[in-house]
C-alpha cells in the first residue's frame, strides 16, 4: 500500500481499500476505526497516548505499539520510512502535530485515526488491556 500526502491513501494493485479522507482542519489524512480494523496489520499501530491511557477503560487496539509523544521522535528512527503508519489518540490536535512531526523526517505514509479509542471502543472493536 504506498500512500501520498496529495491524495487518498489507496493500493494501486487492488480496490478493495477504502479511500480516506483529507483533514480539512489539520491538514493530515485521517482514516475510520473500520478502516484500521480491516487494514491494520499492514500498517504500524503507533499509540501516541500516554500508558494509563493505553491501559485504561478503553484499552488499545492490539498489536498497536504505545510510543507516547514525548518518545515518538527518538522510538520513530527503528521504523521503516515506507510503512504506513497509523496515529492514535483521543486528542486529534496532539495527533496531528505528531503526523506533522513523523512527516517531516520524511515518513511518507502518515494516518490518524480518527476518534481514536473513544471511537474505537464504542464500535465494539476489538481491544487490549494487557501490555
Amino acid at each position: 500500500m504506498v500512500l501520498q500526502r496529495t491524495m487518498p491513501p489507496s493500493s494501486p494493485s487492488s480496490s478493495r481499500y477504502m479511500s480516506p479522507q483529507e483533514s480539512q482542519s489539520y491538514g493530515v489524512f485521517e482514516v475510520s476505526s473500520s478502516w484500521v480494523a480491516k487494514h491494520g496489520e499492514e500498517c504500524l499501530l503507533v499509540d501516541i497516548r500516554n500508558l494509563d491511557d493505553f491501559l485504561g477503560e478503553h484499552g488499545h487496539i492490539p498489536g498497536a505499539e504505545l510510543v507516547p509523544v514525548s518518545s515518538l521522535e527518538q522510538q520513530s528512527q527503528e521504523w521503516n520510512m515506507e510503512t504506513p503508519v497509523v496515529l492514535i489518540s483521543d486528542d486529534t490536535s496532539v495527533a496531528a502535530e505528531a503526523a506533522d512531526m513523523l512527516t517531516a523526517m520524511d515518513f511518507s505514509q502518515v494516518l490518524v485515526m480518527k476518534g481514536g479509542m473513544q471511537v474505537w471502543h464504542q464500535r465494539n472493536l476489538p481491544i487490549s488491556h494487557s501490555w
